[in-house]
C-alpha cells in the first residue's frame, strides 16, 4: 500500500483537524469522518488516525481496531501491526498478516501493565512501563525480538533506566 499523509501544523505544532491525502491508497480522498484528528499512523494494512476525543479512526479497507477501544493517548503502526495505548496505561493490538498468522501473537502479554510508551515493529509490539520494564511480544521468525531460543512474550532485564 502506497499512500501519504499531511496533517496541517500551526506554529510549528500538528493542528487538530483533516487531513490531506494522496497517492495509491486515497486517490486524493479522506473519509468524510476524518476530522478532529490529532495523529495519523500509515502501516501495510492501511491508515488510521487518533482523533482528539481519544478515539480511532481507521480508513476504509483497514482493519478495525477492537469494539469499544477509548481513552487512547498514543498509537503506533508497524508494517502489519497496530498499537494503541490508553490512558490506563493498558495496550490493544489489532492487524494481522505477515508473520503473524494467529491473532494471539498480537495480544500484548497480560502480565504488561502501566505501559508509558510503545511502539509497533513489522508484526511484533513493544511497550516500556512506569516500572521501567521493557515488554516485546509478536512474531519473532526473524529474531528482531530476541534469540530465538528465549520464549516470548517476554520483559526484557537487565535495563539501565
Amino acid at each position: 500500500m502506497l499512500a501519504s499523509l499531511c496533517l496541517a501544523s500551526i506554529g510549528g505544532r500538528a493542528a487538530v483537524g483533516t487531513p490531506l491525502g494522496w497517492g495509491g491508497y486515497f486517490n486524493g480522498d479522506t473519509p468524510p469522518s476524518a476530522t478532529n484528528l490529532v495523529s495519523l499512523h500509515g502501516s501495510g494494512l492501511g491508515l488510521v488516525g487518533l482523533r482528539s476525543d481519544r478515539t480511532i479512526l481507521a480508513w476504509p479497507g483497514t482493519p478495525q481496531p477492537p469494539a469499544g477501544l477509548s481513552n487512547v493517548v498514543e498509537v503506533s503502526a508497524g508494517e502489519y501491526l497496530f498499537l494503541a495505548r490508553k490512558s490506563d496505561g493498558t495496550v490493544a493490538a489489532w492487524g494481522g498478516g505477515g508473520h503473524v498468522a494467529a491473532s494471539s501473537f498480537l495480544n500484548p502479554p497480560a502480565m504488561l501493565t502501566n505501559a508509558m510508551a510503545i511502539a509497533a515493529g513489522s508484526d511484533h509490539g513493544v511497550a516500556w512501563t512506569s516500572s521501567k520494564q521493557l515488554f516485546l511480544w509478536g512474531a519473532n521468525q526473524l529474531g528482531a525480538l530476541n534469540p530465538p531460543s528465549r520464549p516470548l512474550p517476554a520483559a526484557v532485564k537487565g535495563l539501565a533506566a
